[in-house]
């Protein structure tokens, strides 16, 4: 099975435009150029924003476009709290069933984010999977846990990352309806 498996991955990759855009194919890159989302210079009211922590409205624009299922990436200006636009991503992402890829240009700045999903009480959310981090050396330890955890899923769970459909408790205010 393990070849029939790589060949699937290898098969899922092909089909990515990210992936195809990325090597250079130009019908794929042509396919991903859209107009960004019109920015929205207002506070969003918190029961509504997408994501998690108090963003400012130019950080909850990106954790939007994200969160609109486009693929992004995000020019985020030296000394500014990029942690919390990529915590905001991976919580929303993790919130509604989705899957996310974070690629950072440094092994500190994913660190920084996924320390900033830990203050926030949602760090099983996450798979820090690099060469530098001993994130690595407790995976098993929490896929382990994930899979021997009987408590109830929680309402509209789907299975997404480590949590196998069991939102931390932090998350579950998030997948209630409010209205």
């Amino acid at each position: 099975m393990p070849a029939a498996s790589l060949a699937e991955d290898v098969t899922a990759l092909e089909d990515s435009q990210v992936i195809r855009a990325l090597a250079g194919d130009q019908d794929a890159r042509n396919d991903l150029r859209s107009e960004p989302p019109v920015p929205n210079p207002a506070d969003r009211d918190p029961w509504a924003e997408k994501g998690v922590g108090d963003l400012i409205p130019s950080q909850q624009d990106a954790v939007e476009a994200a969160s609109d299922g486009r693929s992004v990436f995000i020019d985020i200006p030296a000394h500014s709290d990029d942690a919390s636009v990529v915590a905001a991503i991976l919580a929303d992402a993790a919130a509604t069933g989705r899957s996310v890829l974070h690629v950072s240009t440094s092994p500190s700045r994913s660190i920084a984010a996924y320390t900033r999903l830990a203050d926030l009480g949602l760090a099983d959310i996450v798979a820090n999977i690099d060469g530098y981090s001993d994130a690595r050396k407790t995976l098993a330890a929490r896929v382990s846990a994930a899979m021997e955890d009987t408590s109830p899923p929680a309402a509209g769970a789907r299975r997404t990352g480590l949590v196998c459909g069991r939102a931390p408790p932090a998350l579950r205010p998030l997948r209630r309806v409010r209205g």
